[in-house]
């Protein structure tokens, strides 16, 4: 999260592009379902069974 701020701040054209175009929107769905899917699966191998 905070790099993308960062990347905001800096050069915002390159960041309208994911916001503003089609393709740009289907990479932040692809990115925002990559990372729940790692938080799920992190919650799983760290639940430990006593």
């Amino acid at each position: 999260m905070a790099l993308i701020l960062i990347f905001f701040a800096t050069s915002p054209d390159y960041m309208s592009l994911l916001f503003t175009h089609t393709a740009g929107r289907i990479l932040l769905v692809i990115g925002v379902t990559l990372d729940l899917v790692g938080l799920l699966m992190i919650r799983r191998i760290l639940a430990v069974e006593v």
